[in-house]
């Protein structure tokens, strides 16, 4: 997919706004939750710790660059969703500082855009207003997070 076929969700519209957190472990444990089974989860600009780049290398998928992200020559990994794969990322996520994991994470269905989160663990998750409240409000609370609409005329 090229760069001009993603539909990313864009800021200056409607969309849910998720408090950062820092809690990566707890945050991948939460995707089931709002990604549906058919989503890919993306990490940009991580380490190449050995130990993050082997399992990205057994579980990724091919896929191409999510534009906005660093443009640079750092790590890109595209995962289908699976509760199994996440958690072990989330416990190899235990052993590792989050930033070593990505620093921008997205999910995606196709080339949908659900989930931004550009600069991670820092700025705040935007998720597309496809998504239902309920489903926003019942990750949110896995995590422990506020959430809010954000509404544009």
């Amino acid at each position: 997919m090229n760069n001009n076929d993603w539909q990313l969700i864009d800021p200056e519209k409607s969309h849910w706004q998720i408090d950062a957190t820092k809690d990566l472990p707890s945050f991948l444990r939460a995707v089931p939750i709002i990604a549906p089974p058919t989503g890919i989860i993306y990490f940009e600009s991580g380490s190449t710790d050995e130990e993050i780049e082997s399992f990205f290398m057994a579980n990724g998928i091919d896929g191409g660059v999510i534009p906005m992200g660093s443009y640079d020559s750092t790590p890109f990994y595209h995962l289908p969703i699976s509760t199994d794969k996440l958690e072990e990322l989330a416990q190899i996520a235990e052993r590792h500082c989050e930033v070593e994991i990505a620093a921008h994470i997205h999910i995606y269905c196709g080339n949908q855009l659900i989930l931004q989160w550009y600069d991670a663990f820092w700025d705040p998750i935007v998720v597309s207003k496809e998504i239902p409240e309920e489903t926003v409000k019942r990750f949110c609370d896995q995590l422990s997070l506020h959430f809010e609409a954000v509404e544009t005329v």
